[in-house]
């Protein structure tokens, strides 16, 4: 472990166990198939980290601790785009086995998703979250959990994959295709009681799983793949019928729903950057961001169907905005200029 890492073990054990002077404070956090979240803060360490305490029916399983611990230390500090996992470690005061990672300051993908969609931010997600991916399989390994609650949207309007280690951990259950979304929460092909392979193509995947949604503006569930994706594509061409002709082909590759599926992250980031330019900013590697550069303070202030959100600018004034149910021109447009006003 890190020097950085060393003084939070210490007050989480010291402070756990019941030690004058050492008592670190928690907050909870959001919680999923995979296990709940504590928010671990203390004065005398700068650091704040977030601890998910792995549920016990999967951190007791033979070989599943050893395959999180091995991908954390290959993985743990490895690209910008993804957060920094420090460790994973059994405290049986809180449970078993935790794993520790750099807590990220922003909105998770998740709470901003109901609030904003356009195609243009579909695009923003694959050039930012898909070189974290590439990293990924480059080295041969796979996420295994990429869904919207673990990607953080940042105060700058980038995005960050957070817990991207558990790829060998879940590939070593041998979980089917319910299983694998019930544990992980992600969309995978229906397979009856075949196991899944959690490799780079089912990464891709996540990736359009997400990207539709956000193309969309539907709140979509992992059991809604496969089994509906057609009928979610066609909707999607009757109603934007310009952007589907530009978007849908790398939708249906990323899905596996159409003719030479992705093979892993860099695939679909090299054919994302081949999309019209006419869907979003993309220009080379700067990506459109996303519409505030002030996310943590973003919040609807209007009935949720109005899609109205208050951002708070550096002078402290409000600004209001409705930023979707916009074509992909007038949000381009919308947006800049906000981030005018914001400067």
């Amino acid at each position: 472990m890190g020097t950085t890492l060393d003084p939070i073990m210490e007050l989480l054990r010291a402070g756990l166990g019941g030690a004058a002077g050492l008592e670190p404070a928690y907050a909870g956090g959001p919680s999923d198939g995979l296990g709940d979240r504590l928010i671990f803060e203390s004065a005398s360490v700068t650091t704040t980290s977030e601890l998910l305490r792995i549920r016990p029916e999967l951190g007791d399983v033979p070989g599943f601790e050893d395959a999180l611990r091995a991908s954390v230390e290959a993985l743990g500090c490895l690209d910008p785009s993804l957060a920094t996992v420090q460790t994973a470690e059994r405290i049986e005061q809180l449970g078993g086995l935790v794993l520790v990672s750099a807590r990220q300051s922003g909105r998770r993908l998740s709470e901003v998703m109901p609030h904003a969609s356009s195609v243009a931010l579909a695009v923003a997600l694959i050039t930012e979250v898909g070189p974290a991916l590439a990293v990924l399989h480059r080295l041969g390994h796979a996420d295994g959990a990429l869904t919207p609650d673990r990607i953080v949207v940042s105060r700058d309007g980038r995005l960050m994959v957070l817990e991207h280690v558990f790829g060998a951990a879940l590939g070593g259950l041998s979980l089917p295709a319910d299983g694998l979304r019930l544990v992980a929460g992600i969309a995978v092909p229906d397979g009856r009681d075949e196991r899944v392979r959690i490799d780079a193509r089912l990464d891709v995947v996540q990736l359009g799983f997400i990207a539709l949604a956000l193309s969309t503006g539907q709140g979509l569930k992992p059991s809604d793949y496969p089994r509906h994706v057609g009928v979610i594509l066609d909707h999607f061409s009757r109603v934007s019928p310009e952007a589907a002709a530009g978007f849908r082909p790398w939708l249906e590759r990323a899905l596996q729903v159409g003719d030479r599926p992705f093979a892993d992250g860099a695939e679909a980031l090299a054919a994302a950057r081949e999309l019209p330019r006419t869907l979003s900013e993309i220009d080379g590697a700067t990506p459109l961001g996303w519409p505030s550069q002030a996310i943590d303070d973003l919040q609807p202030v209007g009935p949720e169907e109005t899609a109205v959100f208050l951002i708070s600018g550096d002078a402290g004034e409000p600004i209001v905005a409705d930023l979707v149910g916009l074509g992909d021109e007038a949000l381009t447009a919308r947006v800049a200029t906000l981030r005018g006003r914001l400067r």
